[in-house]
């Protein structure tokens, strides 16, 4: 019925929790992929749970090379069911979260995504579904359908990553956006250097904000052209955006060339 894919990188005592409770918690079919560095504490753990052991392929030679949403499409492209659910290894999920969430899949063969009702996310310690600012849901933790062959953008190396996925499937009309009314997923949220390197480096994330920005209002400025509404406002803004975005980047290489010369010197 269900694969869950679970990225990890040395927490082997946040991913066994994550597993004992999805064990306890699921009665219905379920496969779980956990992706990760190699390690073999890593690969023992799977075993004990049942679980499918994949190289996450992030790192060469120490150096990171691929990001978050990249190791979970990966996890996703290998899920053998339709629906798969993507979960942080210090997660915890709820008693019959699968039979809740299948309920939602059965009454509507059409639904693209269903974001699932956390608690911890962004440390608010109640559960809630997150909201954009348009009133979409945020993607923190969610259940895909395959079927709507829609997948995380890999331009994102971190942020934003889980608000795009949904933004993803309102910009289309085939497939529904769902949010569960009751609360699945208990975020037992942990800082690590992993997460810390990329919560303190302000260049991805301001890299991260503009593409957003850009990538999504060149979504409305189309919407807006398609319906004649708003044409010129539209343009203007989206025009505004690409100098902002281009202005950034040539900046911020400038700065990288003379970091690089300095340090040859």
């Amino acid at each position: 019925m269900f694969s869950i894919v679970i990225p990890t990188y040395k927490r082997d005592q946040d991913l066994t929790e994550c597993l004992e409770s999805i064990r306890a918690n699921t009665s219905l079919p379920v496969e779980i992929l956990v992706l990760h560095g190699g390690f073999d504490s890593t690969r023992e753990i799977c075993e004990k749970y049942g679980a499918v052991s994949m190289l996450d392929h992030a790192r060469e030679n120490g150096k990171r090379v691929r990001g978050l949403w990249a190791i979970i499409n990966e996890g996703i492209r290998a899920a053998k069911y339709d629906y798969v659910m993507y979960l942080n290894d210090d997660c915890l999920v709820l008693p019959d979260w699968d039979k809740i969430a299948a309920s939602y899949f059965y009454k509507n063969d059409r639904l693209g995504i269903l974001v699932l009702k956390s608690k911890g996310i962004g440390q608010v310690q109640e559960f809630r579904i997150a909201r954009q600012s348009n009133g979409i849901p945020i993607g923190n933790y969610a259940i895909l359908n395959k079927k709507a062959n829609i997948y995380f953008d890999e331009n994102f190396s971190w942020y934003y990553g889980d608000c795009d996925i949904v933004l993803q499937f309102a910009a289309q009309r085939e497939y529904k956006i769902g949010c569960t009314n009751e609360d699945l997923i208990i975020h037992n949220h942990k800082m690590d250097e992993n997460r810390k390197e990329h919560d303190s480096d302000l260049v991805q994330i301001k890299k991260a904000e503009l593409y957003n920005n850009l990538k999504w209002h060149s979504y409305y400025a189309k919407q807006d052209l398609l319906f004649k509404k708003n044409v010129i406002s539209s343009l203007c803004h989206l025009l505004k955006l690409h100098i902002s975005y281009v202005c950034w980047s040539i900046k911020y290489h400038i700065k990288s060339f003379i970091k690089k010369m300095l340090h040859k010197k």
